[in-house]
């Protein structure tokens, strides 16, 4: 039994018709092998607009009643975060598809768990709180923030780190709340953001944007596998305790030549069977 789980199509932003095509025909090229397709967040930007003509895209490569969507950062671009997954889970259910936000889907004896877990902000915490604050005071570069890109509460305000940082709180319970339930098979979890800085690349000021440190989560509850996007660096690697870490970002469409997408859309195949690790 495989999965396919892609991250980061950004479908809105590909303005070659034949990249787009080529796109579409290899993940109904490797969709052939998978029980279910996961897209792990950035399908497209304003979502509640543009989603419902995605999922038809996706549709025509891949059933939809096997499809399940998670929304990551860009996909609340033009939208509240507090009410735009209410309306992102209606638009799945009259696409036929389904809507992962802090759901669990179990295929045979395999429990996935899927959230878009914004980041804690933390990420360099071992330098004091005065290198969170800074931390907080770079993520104003991101377009997450400011730029009138996502909105939050009632009157409407810009978002700001420290909304996001709530999220992810709540978010993080959601999934250690899932991890503790005894289970006996395989766990996978699927995010958007990335769980360790293992697999974040290089460090930059905005890191804490795409990565929370969760590395002392993972070595507690060994998931067999934790599959994220988000950066859009190819990564992979084995945790201390065997958790899979795998990136499974597609990227913007400069970021890959044509003869690559194949490959791109081949690394979100896990294979549920091999996934567990030593």
């Amino acid at each position: 039994m495989k999965i396919l789980v892609l991250a980061d199509l950004h479908l809105d932003e590909i303005a070659d018709n034949a990249v787009l095509r080529r796109l579409g025909e290899e993940i109904a090229l490797a969709g052939q092998e998978a029980d279910a397709l996961i897209i792990a967040g950035d399908l497209t930007e304003h979502a509640a607009q543009r989603w419902p003509n995605a999922i038809k895209w996706l549709g025509a490569h891949y059933p939809s009643k096997q499809t399940v969507i998670l929304p990551g950062n860009h996909d609340y671009y033009g939208g509240n975060l507090d009410t735009l997954d209410a309306d992102l889970d209606r638009i799945c259910r009259e696409a036929g598809c389904g809507f992962g936000q802090c759901r669990r889907m179990d295929l045979g004896d395999t429990r996935i768990l899927m959230t878009t877990l914004w980041t804690d902000m933390r990420l360099f915490e071992a330098g004091g709180e005065a290198a969170v604050e800074d931390s907080l005071w770079n993520a104003r570069m991101m377009p997450d923030y400011g730029y009138d890109a996502i909105t939050t509460g009632a009157p409407e305000r810009e978002l700001e780190p420290e909304d996001t940082i709530a999220v992810h709180e709540r978010q993080k319970s959601w999934l250690i709340s899932e991890l503790a339930k005894p289970w006996p098979g395989k766990t996978v979890v699927i995010t958007h953001h990335a769980p360790s800085a293992a697999v974040s690349g290089a460090m930059s000021p905005l890191s804490p944007c795409f990565t929370s440190d969760l590395d002392d989560l993972i070595d507690r509850y060994r998931p067999d596998a934790w599959i994220f996007g988000h950066t859009h660096r190819p990564a992979e690697l084995r945790m201390p305790g065997g958790t899979l870490l795998r990136n499974v970002s597609v990227g913007y469409e400069n970021e890959f030549r044509s003869a690559d997408i194949g490959d791109r859309a081949r690394q979100g195949l896990i294979d549920l069977k091999q996934v567990a690790g030593g």
